[in-house]
């Protein structure tokens, strides 16, 4: 496993979790990372402030920088290992995507300006973004794009916070 924090620190882990190490820290960035996907023992992407992103195919013994096209925090990436495709979410309703992390990433649209917070996917073709104020983004139906009416919505539960089971069910 992997995991990354403040100033370009990232912790690598091969006990499931019982003692991380860290294995590089990057100050030279400028940026703190907030999310890492790996894929396959060797395979990886790393987000973070100013719209970083880093890409390794050597478990994170050497990376990329990719070119994001944005200059936002990102906060979550996920990809799909079967085609090596990478979707990353930030602030401001920030969803970018890319299918080759050497041409860089294009801006999705996605129909909201709320941050993001973290983004899954399936696969290509089926995923799901979540932020602030209870934005829920799903992405998927074969489109390739985000289905944006009707799929941003809020949940909001009154006394907040609350105690107690809740118990939510969407169609």
């Amino acid at each position: 496993g992997s995991t990354c924090g403040a100033d370009g620190a990232f912790f690598l882990n091969s006990n499931a979790g019982t003692n991380w190490a860290l294995d590089i820290n990057i100050p030279s960035l400028g940026a703190d990372l907030f999310d890492v996907y790996n894929w396959g023992m060797f395979t990886g992407c790393a987000v973070g402030s100013d719209g970083i992103a880093l890409y390794t195919t050597n478990r994170w013994s050497t990376y990329v920088e990719t070119n994001t096209n944005t200059s936002v925090t990102l906060h979550g990436v996920a990809g799909d290992p079967v085609t090596n495709k990478l979707w990353a979410a930030g602030e401001n309703g920030t969803i970018i995507y890319t299918s080759n992390y050497l041409l860089g990433w294009i801006t999705q649209p996605t129909g909201t300006t709320e941050n993001l917070n973290d983004i899954d996917m399936i696969n290509d073709e089926l995923g799901w973004a979540v932020g602030n104020n209870g934005t829920i983004l799903r992405y998927g139906t074969g489109t390739g794009e985000l289905d944006v009416p009707g799929s941003v919505f809020r949940v909001q539960f009154f006394p907040n916070p609350g105690k107690g089971v809740y118990n939510l069910q969407f169609t």
